[in-house]
């Protein structure tokens, strides 16, 4: 969580801004301009976020704004990543994208890590399939859990049916 803790955090007019200390649970999306599955993902995830009013943190992977085209509303926020040897204007270092990609061990795009900001935990880094196969995954992310379905295999098979096919698995 440290690493999570050390994100700069910036607004659409790249203005600074930090977790609010309402906000209990924070989305962070791992994405990059290229990936044709986070730009299919992406309004999901939007919509998710409205409905919820649960925070979109969006990290471009490739350091590159055009990675949040389609990402905008107050639920959504961009993290300005630069190198570690950069430091911002009090003296303060910046966390490295690569160190925090290991922290959070970030293998695939897109990803959803749910950090529950009051327990300060990492709750999972399978966001992207438990929204998928939970319509309201919130409540247990809120209590510090993963909020996968009892039966985890299943859930697995099925987010990949998802992923493979789109919308709705069982028309596959």
């Amino acid at each position: 969580m440290r690493a999570v803790r050390a994100l700069r955090l910036v607004d659409e007019r790249d203005a600074p801004r930090a977790f609010g200390e309402a906000e209990d649970v924070a989305l962070l999306y791992f994405t990059s301009k290229d990936c044709g599955a986070c730009k299919r993902f992406a309004p999901t995830l939007m919509a998710f976020a409205k409905a919820h009013d649960v925070r979109v943190v969006a990290i471009a992977c490739d350091a590159s704004s055009t990675a949040y085209a389609g990402l905008d509303g107050s639920n959504f926020t961009r993290v300005r990543v630069r190198e570690a040897s950069d430091e911002d204007e009090d003296g303060t270092s910046v966390v490295a994208l690569n160190a925090l990609l290991r922290a959070l061990s970030i293998r695939f795009l897109p990803t959803v890590v749910v950090v529950n900001l009051k327990l300060d935990v990492v709750v999972t880094d399978w966001g992207r399939t438990v929204m998928s196969l939970n319509s309201n995954p919130l409540p247990a992310w809120r209590r510090g859990e993963s909020g996968l379905i009892p039966n985890p295999m299943r859930a697995f098979m099925k987010g990949i049916e998802q992923c493979a096919y789109g919308g709705d698995s069982s028309a596959a």
